[in-house]
């Protein structure tokens, strides 16, 4: 995928008149949309972690990381077995795996963690329910969704849903061989 910055760069290129023609119209409404796209930066949205602290970004620095962005009543119980093997299979010094949680309060927050056993994920939730950040403000689609990242900050997938095999072709992530370690 091609950044918003280059993207912006090609747009503001065009004569004004091909900026008016429907490609160019495409391009200038593609590059002005809220949701987040490929080669966007994960943005670090306010929120809190386990222990009722702001939550920390900069955990996550230098790091690939994979936000899993709510969902977690309707990922099956295999999903949640298959996130945690592939946590258990992978160097937690180049990824990190954060789990956005929809909670109203900080005792609904730690409910929510232990009823769908969250616990060896990085865990932050905004406690604004379903008004947070992502769901509201920038496009999502559908929960679960997952934003997969590299290790500069930048989207490279946006997956929305769950299939172990179309996962692991986009991401390159599996339980069986952690991750594949190539850009």
């Amino acid at each position: 995928m091609i950044p918003r910055e280059e993207l912006l760069k090609v747009y503001s290129s065009l004569p004004p008149g091909m900026q008016k023609t429907y490609l160019g119209k495409s391009i200038k409404k593609h590059i002005w949309k809220k949701e987040l796209l490929a080669g966007d930066p994960l943005p670090h949205f306010k929120g809190i972690g386990l222990d009722g602290e702001p939550f920390d970004w900069s955990v996550v620095e230098g790091k690939r990381v994979l936000l899993i962005y709510e969902g977690w009543g309707w990922i099956k119980r295999s999903t949640h077995l298959w996130f945690k093997d592939l946590l258990a299979a992978t160097d937690r010094d180049s990824l990190a795996v954060v789990a956005y949680v929809y909670a109203n309060s900080e005792a609904d927050l730690h409910q929510r963690v232990k009823a769908f056993q969250l616990e060896p994920y990085l865990v932050i939730s905004d406690l604004k329910g379903k008004e947070g950040p992502l769901d509201k403000h920038l496009g999502v689609k559908g929960i679960p969704t997952y934003y997969y990242t590299d290790s500069q900050g930048r989207i490279r997938n946006i997956i929305a849903g769950f299939d172990s095999q179309m996962f692991t072709y986009y991401t390159g992530l599996s339980p069986q061989w952690g991750e594949n370690l190539t850009e």
